[in-house]
């Protein structure tokens, strides 16, 4: 997926600064390498999938460098949703992941919490318009107050 953007880059509605045009495969490659400079990514609306979510967990598993990442509106689930809860388990850079409006259910939110147990760098986790009921919802609860209330 590559992203058209108008001369020079623009900045995300998060103040990202995106370039003119790179390729998700790019980005992922950089998250890969370690890049020092890949502070904050805003893939949303990128159409990643279970799938891209998948290769982008292996991604931050060797990364520590990304602070905030911005997943929003991708199509993730539950799937997605537990590769990314592998990642958090051992990477210890990241501060704000937002995968707002996805399709992350409960058993999503369940792997994430487990996930916030052990990781103590995210600050930030925005799940706003997914489909998460009372289970989810509460084990997210739960896991923000053992990290006490982050």
């Amino acid at each position: 997926v590559e992203e058209e953007r108008p001369e020079g880059g623009e900045h995300s509605g998060n103040g990202a600064l995106v370039p003119q045009t790179r390729s998700t495969e790019s980005y992922m490659t950089s998250l890969r390498a370690n890049d020092p400079h890949l502070v904050e990514l805003d893939l949303g609306c990128v159409a990643l999938g279970d799938a891209g979510a998948t290769e982008l967990a292996g991604a931050l598993r060797v990364n520590s460098f990304l602070l905030d990442l911005y997943l929003g509106s991708n199509a993730l689930g539950d799937v997605g949703a537990t590769e990314l809860a592998g990642a958090l388990r051992v990477n210890s850079s990241l501060r704000e992941l937002h995968i707002r409006y996805n399709w992350l259910q409960d058993a999503g939110a369940t792997e994430l919490a487990a996930a916030l147990r052990v990781n103590s760098s995210l600050r930030s986790l925005r799940l706003e318009g997914n489909e998460l009921e009372f289970g989810g919802k509460e084990a997210l609860r739960i896991a923000w107050g053992v990290r006490g209330g982050v």
